[in-house]
């Protein structure tokens, strides 16, 4: 488990399937600019911006867009 994950990422019995999604997610941060990675303003992650991830990252802009709104559940507080 890795620490800043919260049990809904990866749930009991499936561990590859939660790996899996950890290292796609690895992947599109990665293809990611300081300034993105760094950011906390939605406004800044346009559409263009997001299809370059995709694109860098060899995954679609839909998965780009569902690791944003993963991001944004996680990061709001308890």
């Amino acid at each position: 488990m890795l620490p800043g994950f919260s049990l809904e990422l990866m749930p009991k019995g499936g561990e590859k399937e939660s790996q899996a999604k950890i290292n796609r997610y690895m992947t599109m941060m990665d293809s990611m600019t300081d300034e993105e990675l760094d950011s906390t303003n939605p406004k800044l992650m346009n559409e263009s911006r997001m299809t370059r991830i995709a694109r860098g990252s060899g995954r679609k802009v839909r998965e780009v867009v569902e690791m944003f709104e993963e991001c944004k559940r996680l990061a709001k507080p308890f």
